[in-house]
């Protein structure tokens, strides 16, 4: 009997708060695949470029675990507290038919590991295929193709995930079921009765709301303005500021929306009044958990948004330039091109040289490029400009033809530089906005000086890497003439690397992967160093899983508990006012009215808490992007504004959807009263 009563209130626990179960499942899925990431492909095949690095992220892991279990338990407690509190009657009742204290905290605790049991059983088949799906896809985002697939099943990340999830549960349990089966019958019987109005100081609140926006417009400020670069204290001060004025705004919220109800509640019809006095009260009562969960939605949305438009950014193998970059003399390099098998599956190779400028050997100066850039209006561009000018004595030179073999290899068209011009030459990996200020300066007419001679500096800035690895490569240099190359530099003669260029034949037949690796074997089995464009994209799977697929994960965990928070709060609320709703129905309200003033409220009830989140997570996406990504050294700044568009509009799908969710339970609860009701009414 005891056992059929547990399983008979767990499935209507399930039933009735579908909304906490599935985010419960969705947090399985997020531990598994979380715990699992050492096991998949794509860590083990970056083991073998980035071992010391892939080792720092894995002992960052149980870290993040530890960090979510937190945010989860405060979801769960919460989540099972409302829940409880709508039970309570159902609680008291048990009470007072005889059932004892100790059976009713077991019968509490054995719903909670069977409704978790449940949970697990759906949550970790999803979770091991989401993990599958995960790591094929993060591959082909990429641009490149697994070797050698296998199922990535983690039995530690099973069994850290179960001990999780029900020590998660457990603890958050035992201290509720504790609680309600210790409270007096009456008190669990009386669970309906209106909560006690809270007296409220309007000036306190005009004061809190007033002062809550003027920090949050401080923060926005410090961000947008004084977070070009990294900055430990603004950070803090942001946080600090961000953080005052969302639990600020929130506290005297209530205030103006009774103003405003006030004002226009004599030109609206209908439950107008209704429908906003029950919004007042519940944001008058919750403001705190509103502000939490803003926040929550802020900090999920900055997630999503950085980690989707950086992994975006990053995701792509189209800025492969070079296959390799080998130290080889000579005579090694001849043997090289005689092996048939290596020979066969090269396109190109050529010398890539690049070397300082002697000043010894020759005069240098910059001409008038320092006139043009004190001409740059954008303060930010002016002073990186003139930041580079510091440390440029010695500007690097890179010789015509060797520029021109990596153009041909690449399918653009070679350079043909007269005696008097050469061509800016900047890396793909440096500051974007410091190539466009520079290609709008070029038209100006800029010039340097080489040995007194005047040398013209063409339109275009070029920005090809000119070595294999990515990292390995020059922010600035100029392209000049051979001979004027041989003329500047200490030793025209010494080679940086020997470029080498795939056939597209072979790369189309044998997939990149797989035709890197053969190159490399045949480089690795004659003992010559070399440089390969696998170690670029293995440093870029590894950004993008270390920034963006921590991001992503954490902004989602963020999202779910914010929305179930909110959710589960909203309808514990109305639970609470059922016997308002029936007042307004005996007075002669249509259950559809009922129905469409729920509905508004959930709609501004969510809207406020999200729309705070959403102004403030503008400008804490424009403060990421506009800070963090200069340190990250990413180049497509257009491709990553599009990806966070990207991003914010799947967030406000994902909050719609929520919205929905809560608005058909609310419209449930409001029919299941009429027909409940019908009797009395008759």
């Amino acid at each position: 009997m005891f056992f059929k009563q547990v399983r008979r209130n767990a499935a209507k626990n399930r039933k009735t708060n579908s909304l906490f179960y599935f985010s419960l499942i969705v947090a399985i899925v997020a531990f598994y695949t979380l715990l699992s990431l050492g096991e998949q492909d794509v860590i083990s095949y970056l083991r073998s470029f980035e071992r010391d690095a892939i080792t720092k992220l894995l002992r960052l892991i149980p870290i993040i675990y530890g960090i979510s279990l937190f945010f989860v338990y405060y979801l769960v407690y919460f989540a099972c507290r409302f829940q409880l509190e709508s039970r309570k009657r159902e609680l008291g009742l048990y009470l007072m038919m005889g059932m004892r204290r100790l059976r009713l905290f077991g019968l509490l605790m054995t719903e909670t590991l069977w409704n978790s049991v449940v949970s697990i059983i759906i949550g970790l088949p999803l979770a091991i295929l989401l993990t599958e799906v995960t790591g094929l896809v993060t591959v082909k985002w990429i641009g490149i193709d697994v070797l050698e697939h296998r199922i990535a099943f983690s039995p530690f990340a099973l069994g850290m995930t179960i001990m999780g999830f029900l020590g998660v549960q457990f603890f958050s349990m035992i201290r509720l079921s504790y609680l309600y089966s210790s409270m007096d019958p009456m008190t669990l019987l009386n669970a309906e009765a209106e909560k006690k109005q809270k007296k409220t100081n309007t000036l306190r609140a005009w004061i809190s709301f007033a002062l809550g926006v003027g920090l949050l417009i401080y923060a926005y400020y410090l961000g947008i303005n004084k977070m070009h670069y990294l900055r430990f204290s603004i950070t803090v001060l942001i946080v600090i500021f961000g953080t005052s004025g969302t639990l600020l705004f929130f506290k005297g919220l209530a205030t103006f929306i009774g103003k405003w109800t006030s004002v226009r509640q004599h030109s609206r019809s209908g439950l107008y009044v209704f429908t906003s006095r029950q919004l007042q009260e519940n944001v008058l009562y919750q403001n705190r958990t509103m502000a939490v969960s803003s926040l929550l939605v802020l900090m999920a949305l900055a997630c999503l948004a950085y980690g989707i438009s950086v992994a975006g950014a990053r995701g792509s193998s189209e800025n492969r330039r070079v296959d390799f970059s080998i130290q080889a003399t000579e005579e090694q390099l001849n043997v090289l091109m005689q092996d048939p098998q290596f020979e066969s599956q090269i396109k190109s190779v050529y010398p890539m040289k690049a070397e300082n400028t002697d000043l010894e050997k020759i005069d240098f100066s910059w001409g008038n490029y320092s006139e043009s850039v004190n001409r740059v209006s954008d303060p930010e561009a002016r002073q990186c400009l003139e930041n580079d000018l510091k440390y440029l004595y010695e500007p690097y030179l890179i010789p015509e033809s060797s520029f021109n073999a990596l153009l041909e290899a690449n399918g653009q068209r070679p350079l043909d530089l007269n005696d008097n011009e050469a061509v800016f030459y900047s890396s793909e990996s440096f500051s974007r906005p410091f190539i466009n200020t520079l290609s709008k300066m070029l038209p100006q007419g800029i010039y340097v000086e080489l040995d007194h001679q005047k040398i013209q500096l063409r339109e275009e800035v070029y920005s090809l890497n000119i070595v294999s690895d990515q990292t390995i490569t020059l922010s600035k240099a100029l392209v000049v003439k051979d001979d004027l190359y041989d003329l500047a530099v200490r030793d025209p003669d010494v080679i940086l690397c020997v470029n080498l260029h795939l056939g597209e034949d072979v790369v189309e037949e044998k997939g990149l992967m797989n035709a890197l690796a053969d190159v490399s074997n045949i480089l690795n089995a004659r003992k010559i160093e070399h440089e390969s464009f696998l170690k670029g994209i293995g440093r870029n799977m590894f950004y993008m899983i270390a920034g963006s697929y921590l991001t992503i994960y954490l902004g989602i965990l963020f999202l779910i508990i914010a929305n179930t928070v909110m959710g589960l709060r909203f309808l514990i609320i109305q639970r609470r006012n059922l016997q308002r709703y029936r007042t307004v129905m005996l007075l002669g309200a249509q259950i559809s009215e009922l129905i469409l003033s729920a509905k508004q409220q959930v709609r501004l009830y969510f809207g406020l808490t999200i729309g705070v989140s959403c102004i403030s997570g503008y400008f804490a996406v424009r403060t990421l992007l506009g800070s963090f990504l200069k340190s990250e050294g990413i180049s497509s700044i257009n491709q990553v504004y599009i990806f966070a568009a990207i991003a914010a509009v799947g967030f406000l799908v994902i909050e719609f959807g929520y919205i929905r969710l809560v608005e058909r339970y609310a419209s449930r609860e409001i029919s299941a009263l009429q027909q409940s009701d019908r009797g009395t009414i008759l």
